[in-house]
């Protein structure tokens, strides 16, 4: 579909819907408890959606408008039947992301929940640059040395604050790392992630089998528990790929 001008004036919505809100501020690591969850003060219906940029386990993904502003937003859309157990996985990635505030981290605009139609729909600023594995295509199949070990060292700090917020990704994998135009690396879909107990993301605790074959550490293969490490090795496997055009295995 073709997306419009923007306009001013968001539509009324035609069904009751929850909206998702994200906070205005960074959270303080001892505050990523609380509940982000609360009514929006704008009306629903304020996105329009455009074309399709990708499709996946965890839902649709499509260009979009806010036609208040007028910025462009990716739209991710997961159909979600009443009384569905997956609802409360999808719940858990809409309150994840509510709590998140980094440079190299997808930022967060909202989610609205129309559970008439048993429609996620959450929506996150546009990257226009692609994900790496979409650049390694475009490129040959391998990054220049100083290209592969900025992306590496970015995707490393967006992580770094996940696990100080004891949210580990599971699923760390060129796919879910997008770039900006100007070059920066932001980790994205966190269909996957999980908040660890205790104080931090520690070694232990995750026992699911989860993520991509080819970045899954071995205690994760072999079904023991895991924690941060098994991210970090993801991300070894991720700039294998970038440096050598191959994943690990």
């Amino acid at each position: 579909e073709q997306l419009p001008e923007p306009n001013r004036r968001a539509p009324r919505a035609g069904r009751q819907r929850e909206v998702l809100q994200a906070p205005r501020q960074q959270p303080e690591p001892g505050a990523v408890d609380r509940d982000p969850v609360a009514v929006s003060p704008h009306r629903a219906g304020q996105y329009r959606k455009g074309e399709t940029i990708g499709r996946g386990a965890n839902g649709t993904v499509y260009q979009g408008m806010c036609l208040v502003t007028g910025k462009l937003v990716a739209i991710k859309e997961v159909q979600v039947p009443r009384g569905d157990s997956s609802f409360a996985k999808l719940r858990t990635e809409v309150q994840l992301m509510a709590k998140l505030s980094h440079a190299n981290i997808v930022e967060y605009l909202g989610a609205e929940l129309d559970e008439g139609a048993g429609l996620l729909s959450i929506y996150q600023e546009w990257v226009p640059g692609g994900s790496i594995d979409s650049l390694l295509a475009k490129f040959g199949g391998t990054f220049a040395d100083s290209i592969t070990k900025r992306y590496a060292e970015e995707t490393l700090k967006g992580l770094a604050y996940l696990h100080e917020h004891r949210i580990v990704h599971r699923d760390i994998k060129g796919g879910n790392v997008l770039v900006t135009e100007g070059g920066r690396a932001k980790l994205a879909d966190f269909g996957t992630s999980m908040m660890m107990a205790g104080e931090t993301a520690g070694d232990g605790g995750a026992e699911t089998l989860c993520g991509t074959p080819y970045f899954m550490a071995p205690e994760v293969m072999k079904g023991d528990t895991y924690g941060r490490k098994s991210d970090v090795w993801s991300v070894g496997g991720l700039l294998l790929q970038m440096a050598g055009g191959e994943p690990p295995w």
